[in-house]
């Protein structure tokens, strides 16, 4: 499925309950699919620069297809621009 805006790769923010990294290789490994709840994070804005997040509830994903898994941090205080 494309992202809406077409593009073919499609970034999911999900979470699930594997306590770390490793545990969730294991879960990849033993399953076809797996259940992550969705999130989808609104935009900051000048008026809110503070990122705020919406749950858009369950979404199954193949595992098989899966290329990049990461755990989310919170970097505050830190943007792109800041690093230049």
């Amino acid at each position: 499925m494309a992202s809406f805006k077409h593009q073919p790769i499609q970034q999911i923010i999900g979470d699930h309950p594997a306590p770390d990294l490793n545990r969730l290789k294991n879960v990849l490994d033993e399953n076809d699919f797996i259940i992550v709840d969705q999130y989808y994070h609104l935009r900051d804005t000048e008026s809110n620069p503070v990122r705020e997040w919406r749950y858009k509830g369950p979404v199954m994903l193949n595992a098989t297809i899966i290329g990049k898994v990461q755990i989310y941090t919170v970097n505050e205080g830190k943007s792109r621009k800041d690093e230049d």
